[in-house]
């Protein structure tokens, strides 16, 4: 029998991650509510009991495919600890500029859901933005900060969410210069002793 003939057997979690994967490419072209579940599955290449076998409902990929992106926003955009405060946010935000870019559509669901009003994807949202609020208070070294300094920085977390969202229609402003408007609203903002690197670090 031909090779191109035989159906692919693969374990449980390797047909979900390809799921996702098609997930991710589908809901990057198209909104959650312009695709019926048979039309998912048609466009998915499988069938819709394979589909419910690994989720329970359109809606459930869906939030499987969003929170796999977030994740991997997540993970593309973890801070060098080796590097000082200011390099490091720049770096992390460099390659969340550059993620946005690649993958808009996916980055609107996730910051904006798409499945009207829902508490899971509101969870998500507020996952994603507390472990970006962790990281930079993590490399301010502030465990617990003040009241002011932590309402600025989650003002200046969801500032990034919606600046970004709003670049990402239009692309008028280059990457780099994105990434400087985002880098100075927050430097700009904090006490200058909290940027200043620490003895022996990279600035």
């Amino acid at each position: 029998m031909p090779a191109a003939n035989v159906r692919r057997r693969l374990s449980v979690e390797d047909r979900r991650a390809e799921l996702l994967e098609l997930g991710i490419e589908i809901f990057s072209r198209h909104a959650y509510d312009e695709l019926s579940t048979d039309a998912l599955a048609s466009r998915a290449g499988v069938s819709r009991s394979l589909l419910y076998h690994y989720f329970r409902d359109k809606r459930d990929f869906y939030l499987a495919t969003v929170r796999e992106m977030a994740q991997r926003l997540l993970d593309a955009t973890a801070p060098d600890p080796e590097q000082g405060f200011e390099a490091a946010l720049r770096s992390s935000l460099e390659r969340f500029v550059n993620f946005v870019g690649e993958n808009p559509a996916m980055y609107q669901a996730i910051v904006r859901g798409g499945v009207g009003s829902d508490r899971e994807m509101e969870d998500l949202l507020e996952d994603v933005r507390r472990v970006s609020l962790d990281r930079v208070q993590d490399r301010l070294g502030v465990a617990s900060p003040p009241p002011a300094l932590r309402i600025l920085l989650y003002g200046w977390v969801g500032f990034t969410e919606t600046a970004t969202l709003e670049w990402s229609k239009s692309r008028d402003l280059p990457p780099e210069a994105m990434v400087d408007l985002l880098v100075g609203t927050l430097t700009s903002s904090l006490p200058p002793h909290l940027i200043q690197p620490a003895p022996g670090q990279r600035p």
